[in-house]
């Protein structure tokens, strides 16, 4: 029997500043977490790679701990060749600060003020689109606040994914969400409102994700 060996993307990441600061966000690994119970349902062999979450993930999953973007990316391309399919529902930062300070940054009397240049990270899911081969497959996620359906569209394209899911901030830290799935012709073929559980079986009913 053929290994249906699938790779999950999960969780925020961080970008530190200093040893006690860090930049990230508010995603809680719920998708990943209910995206690979869909999946080892479906009889996928699941590997997750997560950012800092407080959640449990399915004990019959392979779980990767990282906590930067950088780590993400590295242990993301690391099983990659491995796996015959990417769902990235992570939310990696996009930026980091451009230097990293050894010691805590404190507070100056003289200003009331503190300038943080950043610098772009690392696009994991391009950086796998580019790397596809016959038979692989990505499905992206977009939260977008305006412009939603062009904007993930344009995320669609420039990351060569073959499905993206387009959600918006309401679904942070939430048990339910409404999303919508665009294909790589740029239609919308599903509208999907409830618990992320629902989300997620539908997601892995994605056809054609393995023809």
């Amino acid at each position: 029997m053929t290994v249906r060996r699938l790779l999950i993307t999960s969780g925020p990441t961080r970008e530190y500043l200093d040893p006690v600061r860090y930049f990230s966000n508010g995603s809680s690994g719920q998708m990943g977490r209910a995206l690979a119970t869909a999946a080892i349902d479906q009889g996928y062999e699941v590997i997750i790679v997560s950012g800092p979450v407080s959640i449990e993930y399915p004990d019959d999953a392979t779980v990767v701990r990282v906590v930067s973007t950088q780590q993400m990316h590295d242990a993301v391309m690391n099983v990659w060749p491995e796996c015959i399919g990417l769902i990235a529902a992570a939310a990696p930062s996009d930026f980091r600060p451009a230097q990293y300070s050894k010691s805590k940054i404190k507070k100056s009397s003289d200003s009331d003020r503190l300038s943080i240049e950043m610098v772009s990270n690392v696009d994991i899911v391009a950086e796998a689109g580019k790397r596809k081969s016959e038979g692989q497959w990505t499905i992206g996620f977009a939260l977008e606040t305006d412009n939603a359906i062009e904007n993930a569209l344009a995320k669609l394209k420039r990351k060569n994914t073959d499905f993206i899911v387009l959600n918006d901030p309401t679904a942070i830290d939430a048990n339910e969400s409404s999303v919508r799935i665009i294909d790589g012709d740029g239609e919308i073929t599903d509208s999907i409102s409830g618990s992320k559980q629902v989300i997620a079986a539908r997601i892995l009913a994605l056809k054609p994700l393995e023809q």
